[in-house]
């Protein structure tokens, strides 16, 4: 076990023989490529990733025993398959989308594999993650779907007449797409949804009471229709790009609430009626509105408001044009910029200041150090102070006076003597050692 080469983590299979003879134990991702026929994986109890490459042939595929795939069940290019079977896997998370669901931990990606009929994935009915791609027929899986983390429909036709929650869902050509159902591209109970994308794609309305909680983007779609008594709650940002039939009237968004965000709609066709999204941007409940169409009203095109969270048809709110945010925007700049900038300028003046005060700080003690140098020199050349010098016996030295003060009575000068010959001693009689006088000879 210790072999990594005993024990891979990843590995491609090709062929039930090669199914039967892997041990799976270590084993975290499979890729089955070039696969052909009817295959079991039945010892295959965990895995996090389970893809299928390059499979034109392959049949069917059965793994009755896994109870955990941690990430994608991902398959790619498998144009014969038809079923697919992983009965037990029944692991779940908490996912907030808009409330708190619990989906499978499960992810599943098809594209390229256009005769599925069948999926088993032990009765799931969530998932954290859902790919659909071209072309996938309506299966009954899928249909059975209510909740999924991250939606893509890129060029299939899924029939998910069962959602009722999805964060992120995003829509590519969902279109043309044939089916016994009458509304192949309606979502009837779709409840949630955090970011809404739709682009070239047929899907036509919600259910009345769907909530876009994040964004939505409709780009390119000719086949968009308002939800019938629909609604946006609480938006954070709104953005259409879109064709909007007029015959529907001016008012697509007739249960909105608020808009905190951004609300912007470039209809492609130049008849599109803003007056209704004018009406509720004056009540307050768009707050940043920008709408190219007819019957704007006394507002320009280009709508900017500042933004209120409560606004009444009484108050309507103030306008700033685009020069005036970009005014404020480049004071705004200016003042960054001059902030930085004298910043700096005290930076840089403040190690200018303390190199100077070191260099003064330098200068003093270098002339504190000559002085005292010079006091040490003129100490050492100054006369002794001989009236603190003592002979031997504790007397003192005495010295005579100059001779120059030395007068005779008549006042003639003693001339002095030379000046080698001035000082004398006074004799001082010798010290005895003490002792007595009757030393006894012998």
């Amino acid at each position: 076990m210790g072999d990594s080469s005993e024990c891979p983590k990843e590995i491609s299979i090709s062929s039930q023989e090669e199914i039967d003879n892997t041990d799976f134990a270590c084993v975290l991702n499979i890729t089955l490529e070039n696969a052909t026929g009817n295959l079991t994986f039945s010892t295959l109890e965990y895995v996090d990733n389970f893809k299928v490459r390059d499979s034109p042939l392959l049949e069917s595929l059965s793994i009755p025993n896994l109870k955990k795939l941690d990430e994608w069940l991902d398959i790619k290019n498998a144009t014969s398959l038809t079923n697919i079977s992983i009965p037990h896997v029944n692991e779940v998370v908490v996912w907030q989308l808009g409330i708190d669901v619990p989906l499978r931990i499960t992810r599943i990606s098809i594209i390229d594999a256009p005769s599925i009929e069948h999926i088993v994935l032990g009765n799931s009915t969530t998932f954290l993650g859902l790919i659909i791609g071209e072309p996938v027929s309506t299966l009954n899986e899928i249909q059975m779907t209510t909740a999924v983390g991250e939606l893509v429909v890129d060029r299939g036709c899924p029939g998910l007449y069962e959602l009722e929650y999805v964060r992120d869902f995003q829509a590519t050509g969902w279109k043309d797409c044939y089916s016994t159902y009458p509304n192949i591209y309606t979502l009837p109970k779709l409840k949630s949804v955090h970011n809404l994308t739709l682009i070239d794609s047929d899907l036509q309305y919600f259910d009345d009471s769907v909530q876009i909680n994040g964004s939505l983007a409709i780009v390119e779609t000719n086949g968009w229709r308002r939800p019938y008594d629909g609604g946006l709650d609480d938006e954070d940002q709104l953005e259409a790009l879109l064709i909007i039939y007029s015959s529907g009237g001016p008012n697509i968004l007739p249960a909105l609430i608020t808009v905190p965000g951004n609300v912007t709609i470039e209809a492609w066709n130049d008849d599109f009626n803003c007056s209704k999204l004018v009406d509720q941007f004056e009540n307050g409940l768009i707050h940043f509105l920008s709408c190219n169409g007819t019957d704007n009203g006394t507002k320009s095109v280009l709508i900017v408001p500042t933004e209120s969270t409560g606004i009444s048809q009484d108050n309507t709110p103030s306008t700033l044009s685009q020069g005036a945010w970009a005014g404020i925007g480049v004071g705004i700049g200016v003042f960054a910029i001059g902030m930085i900038c004298g910043i700096v300028g005290l930076f840089l003046r403040f190690k200018r200041w303390k190199k100077e005060l070191i260099e003064r700080i330098r200068q003093q003690e270098a002339q504190a150090r000559q002085e005292h140098l010079r006091d040490s020199l003129e100490m050492e050349h100054e006369p002794p102070n001989l009236n603190l010098l003592h002979e031997s016996d504790g007397t003192g030295i005495m010295r005579e006076k100059p001779d120059d003060h030395i007068q005779e009575a008549g006042g003639t000068e003693v001339v002095a003597e030379h000046p080698d010959d001035h000082i004398r001693e006074l004799p001082v009689p010798p010290a005895e050692l003490p002792g007595t006088t009757d030393i006894k000879r012998t």
